[in-house]
């Protein structure tokens, strides 16, 4: 029995060693982005999907498709007329289509209230 002793031993710490492993197996990283990402449905804009906008005073662009896009410049037989924003606007003859970063979501521009408080310390 005593020859059996370090056999068992060492068969039980790897036993422990492998079920440590199996543990930190089914625990999820927080870092990682989920398996399923929802993709939005581009049926209005004939197949076309803005990624992304870069509007600077050097440089204005449009990501359509994962194709980088200048005015001016085509994608798929439509021309880039603008830029805006948040929206890119292509052309092919009469047929304009206007592309939006986050199409669902409708931004309302609050008018600016007149400010009281400019009167403020003047005498009538």
């Amino acid at each position: 029995m005593n020859r059996r002793a370090p056999q068992r031993l060492i068969a039980a710490l790897m036993m422990l060693a492998l079920a440590g492993t199996a543990a930190a197996q089914t625990l999820r990283d927080p870092t990682r982005p989920p398996g399923r990402v929802a993709k939005s449905e581009p049926a209005s804009t004939g197949g076309f999907v803005l990624q992304s906008i870069l509007n600077s005073p050097e440089r204005k662009a449009a990501v359509i498709n994962g194709k980088v896009v200048g005015p001016g410049e085509s994608v798929d037989g439509f021309m880039l007329i603008g830029i805006a924003e948040n929206e890119a606007v292509l052309k092919n003859g009469s047929d304009v289509r206007r592309l939006r970063l986050y199409p669902s979501v409708a931004v309302k521009h609050q008018k600016k209230q007149p400010d009281e408080t400019s009167g403020a310390g003047q005498d009538k």
